[in-house]
């Protein structure tokens, strides 16, 4: 099986090629503001490179998210008109679940793993796992919360608590706050690998699952900032409409 796999949650972007589980290509680079150009531009010449025509392609895997909101919108948006335009079938993985399982992976000691990826300043989303035999198991839901709040996600006191991700070093202080052991995972874990966001979709279609194409939407824990900013230019008018 051939997945191309597509991450654009974050600052560095990154496109794999995986076949059966071994990468053909992988493609990272920290984007700009050119990230939709940039990524239909990486997506061909990883193609081109490897001979390979869009319709060998047997699925899309995308990272879903939490993260940036214009980062996964243009990541899933293309992956979508993939997965349409060829007919292939589209897989969406949690951001979070990405970084969980490398860390598990590389981390074999680990036994709980809390991946974490920023929100705004001192607010973070974050998911604990615990670990096991290179696997994870998800503990919590995706949250965010704010730095000062992490221990009222999962009671993690006075143990020991591996933290990968992007905004794992910031959120160091909240989990020693909490009466945690933070451990940091380290650089090699402090970006989503699209290698192990095919992984996990391959690991997905084999079970015979697979999402709609139309209906995918990125996994917003919190809603997006220009929304929340719509509503609140609304309110006003709404509530002299009613007067």
């Amino acid at each position: 099986m051939l997945i191309l796999a597509i991450e654009s949650s974050g600052e560095i972007c990154g496109i794999a090629l995986v076949q059966n589980g071994e990468l053909v290509s992988l493609r990272q680079r920290r984007h700009r503001m050119d990230l939709l150009s940039g990524l239909t531009a990486e997506i061909g010449e990883a193609l081109r490179a490897h001979s390979i025509q869009p319709s060998d392609l047997d699925a899309i895997a995308v990272s879903l998210g939490p993260g940036s909101f214009t980062g996964l919108r243009i990541g899933i948006a293309t992956a979508k008109t993939l997965a349409y335009t060829l007919g292939k079938p589209i897989v969406g993985i949690p951001t979070l679940d990405v970084l969980a399982r490398d860390a598990a992976r590389v981390r074999a000691e680990a036994s709980l793993i809390a991946a974490v990826t920023s929100s705004r300043p001192d607010e973070f989303y974050i998911a604990v796992y615990r670990a096991s035999d290179g696997d994870v198991e998800r503990l919590t839901d995706y949250v965010s919360v704010a730095k000062a709040e992490i221990g009222s996600i999962y009671p993690v006191m006075n143990q020991q608590v591996f933290i990968c991700g992007p905004g794992a070093s910031s959120a160091r202080e909240g989990f020693q706050a909490a009466g945690a052991e933070p451990v940091l995972c380290g650089a090699p874990l402090s970006s989503p690998n699209p290698w192990t966001l095919a992984i996990l979709g391959e690991e997905r279609l084999s079970r015979g699952e697979w999402d709609d194409p139309v209906a995918l939407v990125p996994l917003y824990v919190r809603r997006p900032t220009p929304e929340v900013r719509l509503d609140l230019r609304l309110k006003p008018q709404a509530s002299n409409e009613a007067g």
